[in-house]
């Protein structure tokens, strides 16, 4: 009888541990998702205020600018034309200038490759472009027929490895940095690798690196895929998404 009640006890606080624990796993799993809208709203302001800033600053300057070439030169109109050369000159000057700066500003909402030639040629733009900028050395290795899949799925991946990218560049300690996109029948498999520092993935971790590796995290989970982090310490790290997929033909949107 003490023995069967000894075992009901050690049951039922069994019991009462796992409802602890997996309470506790929800707290901080909801304690998470709140942290990680309030960083993704963060971030959005951010963003918003970064184009608010170049538009103010360069677009707006640059406009102004164009107006006041635009008065001067129709005040001398009755001018010979040789004479007015120079402000025809300085506005060419001022709308290649404005031209460049929207260009920019658009290619880093989202890049024309990626609707135009798809994931490899806007990766491929990705590396010869920002790349260089964070004084990046990257290699790109494609295997298997490469094929246009869904915007909705080429779109993250790209931003996984312009994140994962970035964190090399911010992180790794380490100039060198390869991506391995590999099309299969059914899904896609997209690798960052580097070998830099690295870092333990079990760790808490810190803004920005840690919400970044969650933010790519949810961006591959909601088109049905998985993200895996593999780092050690003074090893590098790799950033693998793998996202089950369809060929999408372009011309018939399917």
């Amino acid at each position: 009888m003490e023995t069967t009640c000894s075992e009901k006890l050690k049951e039922a606080q069994a019991r009462i541990a796992a409802l602890e624990k997996k309470q506790q796993e929800m707290v901080a799993k909801e304690t998470l998702q709140k942290e990680l809208l309030r960083h993704t709203v963060q971030t959005q302001e951010e963003e918003r205020a970064r184009i608010s800033r170049e538009l103010h600053d360069e677009t707006a300057q640059i406009l102004s600018a164009f107006s006041l070439e635009l008065a001067a030169l129709h005040n001398r109109l009755d001018e010979p034309a040789e004479r007015l050369a120079p402000n025809l000159e300085r506005l060419q000057t001022l709308s290649k200038e404005m031209y460049q700066g929207i260009y920019r500003l658009v290619h880093d909402l989202r890049p024309a490759q990626l609707d135009d030639l798809g994931l490899v040629a806007a990766i491929q733009n990705l590396i010869g472009d920002e790349c260089c900028k964070m004084s990046l050395d990257v290699s790109l290795h494609v295997s298997g027929a490469a094929q246009r899949i869904t915007p909705e799925i080429e779109t993250v991946l790209y931003r996984v490895a312009q994140a994962a990218l970035t964190n090399v560049a911010r992180h790794a300690r380490t100039q060198q940095a390869e991506i391995r996109i590999c099309f299969d029948e059914d899904k896609v498999v997209m690798q960052v690798k580097d070998q830099g520092i690295g870092f333990n993935p079990d760790d808490d971790f810190i803004a920005p690196r840690g919400w970044g590796l969650e933010g790519m995290k949810e961006r591959t989970a909601a088109v049905g895929g998985q993200l895996t982090i593999d780092s050690q310490l003074k090893k590098g790290t790799i950033v693998t998404a793998t996202i089950p997929c369809e060929a999408f033909d372009k011309e018939n949107g399917s």
